[in-house]
């Protein structure tokens, strides 16, 4: 286990001060020093010292506590929390923390979502942010293209949401998403089923005989209605969409699969399946020709609608990004989570209660029961309006927004997302604004409600969380070179912290992980190099026999070791 500040002070200050320290600075030790740590305060100060040079030599880091303490001034006050210990000859250690994020706004969601998002986390023992997003994710997939808002003339919010949920493994994305997700799973089911029913009525009325006794050609088989969809390539996903007009939901336990089969089936990776998610996001036609299509015509979806939710490792963030460092607005369109994890749960036998779970399910239900419109024989969306208070809330948060982005200071790689978040704000509005009236059983769920100015206020609560999340996720991908180099990074940091190292060899790095090798891990020590992590050690010498040189070795910042994570 890594000593804290602390421990590395009350050490020092044990090793130089006869006076003991107090009973409070005993008690704040971490479990594994606290021990020794008594045991010296109880010892007589000349016989300290061969009982701490004991404690040292028994661990693999006792080099890097003997330089950490040399440079603590063991009369002074205890460090604060967090800070690391002086070193005068060390460049400053420049692996910035993650900024803070703020706790998913549950209050703008209506009763039943709300209290699948409170009960949900507390069952699974997750943040509330892994089951608020989800929630969203499937009721704007649930609506699809039922409804749009209508921002200003021409201009629409269609419910299109592309979310994910990230945080490190075990965490409780997985539980989480099922449980949001369940209700679309029921309507699923029930429209499979109603498919399978529909398929033998075609096929018994296919093997009538005809007037004249011969077999007849059988109708056009009945196409299954559908909600979801999951392991579908970018190849066929327009033509299920064409039959789909309302739209459908991904639901994606591990969304970087999604990422990474992008263009699997292209030669050399390359093709257009990353642009196609791009135009669907952003409602844009999709024509796609192949010389396999029946007499050449091709599959046309004029108004594609999918809703994707997911989760992902911070590890794999990065394979949001374009593999050739463009900006292509991919990671931009994601509504992306990354709230602090919460220590590992311990059996419970809370669950989620039936009655929570089946008001959610009715919920969606009803989101589902609106058909869409129907003009000149083809289906087009209901539109929703402002109201006249809803519009004049909309005008003065969209130009707060723009007078953000407009500052000198604002940093250009929010741009993006920020840009972003103002089509996600009229998304949002109608998202919360559909929810809340299906919540409402004494509600007609065919009638299609105007957006008022709370809707419109809670929308841009959520996109002021949402911000806070995009900056975590920017630094989280920031924090190293935007490549494979960036999971070597995170990786050696990991390793060397594990193993409590004062100095390494680069060797021993391609001997503890195999898989980090040349750009990949040249890459990666340049940037602790630069980032006052770690430092070369004098280039070693051959031996007298010549030979193969020994490996490049390397010291380590103290403060590495030392900070928690």
């Amino acid at each position: 286990m890594r000593l804290t500040d602390h421990d590395l002070w009350l050490l020092s200050r044990l090793d130089a001060i006869e006076a003991p320290p107090s009973d409070a600075e005993l008690a704040a030790a971490s479990e594994s020093v606290r021990p020794v740590a008594e045991l010296l305060a109880r010892t007589p100060f000349p016989d300290r010292g061969p009982i701490l040079d004991a404690y040292l030599a028994g661990r693999p880091d006792g080099d890097a506590i003997i330089k950490a303490m040399a440079g603590i001034k063991p009369d002074g006050p205890p460090p604060a929390a967090g800070s690391a210990p002086p070193s005068s000859d060390w460049l400053p250690l420049r692996l910035e923390e993650l900024p803070p994020v703020e706790p998913f706004p549950v209050d703008v969601l209506p009763d039943p979502a709300a209290r699948l998002a409170t009960e949900g986390a507390d069952a699974i023992g997750c943040p509330r942010d892994f089951l608020g997003l989800p929630i969203l994710a499937v009721a704007a997939g649930t609506i699809g293209r039922s409804v749009s808002l209508m921002l200003k003339s021409g201009y629409f919010a269609s419910p299109v949401v592309f979310a994910s949920n990230v945080g490190p493994p075990s965490d409780g994305k997985t539980p989480a998403l099922k449980a949001a997700a369940g209700a679309v799973r029921e309507i699923s089911d029930r429209l499979a089923a109603e498919h399978a029913r529909a398929m033998d009525q075609w096929q018994a009325e296919s093997e009538r005989p005809g007037p004249d006794a011969k077999k007849r050609k059988p109708p056009p088989a009945p196409k299954p209605q559908r909600i979801d969809i999951d392991d579908a390539t970018m190849e066929v996903l327009p033509a299920i969409l064409t039959d789909n007009p309302r739209g459908l939901v991904m639901v994606r336990d591990e969304l970087s699969a999604l990422i990474l089969g992008l263009n699997q089936y292209k030669a050399g990776g390359k093709g257009s399946d990353r642009a196609n998610l791009l135009k669907i996001w952003s409602g844009d036609r999709i024509v796609k020709d192949r010389v396999n299509h029946d007499g050449n015509i091709p599959v046309r979806c004029p108004h594609p609608a999918l809703s994707i939710v997911g989760g992902m490792t911070p590890d794999m963030l990065g394979e949001l990004v374009d593999p050739k460092g463009r900006a292509d607005g991919f990671l931009d369109r994601f509504l992306l989570v990354y709230p602090d994890p919460l220590p590992v749960a311990d059996w419970s036998d809370r669950g989620i209660p039936e009655g929570v779970a089946d008001d959610w399910c009715s919920l969606i239900a009803r989101l589902w029961m609106r058909p869409m419109d129907m003009k000149d024989g083809r289906p087009v969306s209901h539109v929703a309006h402002f109201t006249p208070e809803g519009e004049a809330r909309w005008v003065e948060h969209y130009n707060a927004h723009t007078a953000e982005m407009n500052a000198p200071d604002f940093p250009p790689y929010l741009r993006g997302p920020w840009g972003k978040f103002k089509e996600y704000a009229g998304r949002l509005a109608l998202i919360l604004t559909l929810m809340h009236h299906a919540a409402d059983p004494t509600a007609d769920p065919l009638i299609v409600p105007s957006v008022g100015p709370r809707r419109v206020d809670e929308a841009w609560r959520l996109v002021a969380y949402f911000k806070t999340h995009a900056r975590r996720v920017h630094a989280a991908i920031a924090c190293g070179p935007v490549d494979g180099s960036a999971r070597a990074v995170r990786a050696i940091v990991e390793w060397i912290r594990a193993g409590h190292r004062a100095s390494f060899t680069e060797s021993e790095i391609s001997q503890a992980r195999r898989w980090i090798k040349g750009d990949d891990l040249a890459d990666a020590i340049s940037f602790l190099t630069g980032r006052g992590a770690i430092r070369p050690q004098p280039a070693p010498q051959p031996g007298p026999r010549g030979g193969r040189p020994p490996s490049p070795g390397y010291e380590v910042n103290p403060a590495l070791v030392t900070r928690n994570p």
